[in-house]
């Protein structure tokens, strides 16, 4: 298993309330139930809940050092072009 491998739940129907605050929610697979549906589900004859598998556990919404940036300095660009060396 890869080291960040993830998975979410997700359900067709009706899900109980523990279920309800993990949808779309990634967890680390190492961490995850081990089964569905969960031990403290209230309608386990019904359980619709299947777990989606994910490379990473984090999203691919994009380079998140963006939002980082723009959020750590908001500043005027003061570097330059021109190097250090003779030939920059």
């Amino acid at each position: 298993m890869k080291r960040y491998a993830a998975v979410s739940i997700v359900t067709r129907g009706d899900c109980c309330e523990t279920v309800k605050g993990l949808i779309d929610v990634r967890i680390l697979a190492a961490e995850a139930p081990v089964v569905l549906p969960l031990p403290d589900c209230s309608m386990p004859e019904r359980c619709q809940c299947r777990y989606v598998k994910y490379p990473d556990r984090r999203s691919e919404d994009g380079n998140r050092r963006e939002e980082v940036n723009d959020i750590w300095y908001k500043g005027s660009e003061r570097r330059k072009s021109v190097g250090r060396r003779r030939d920059d």
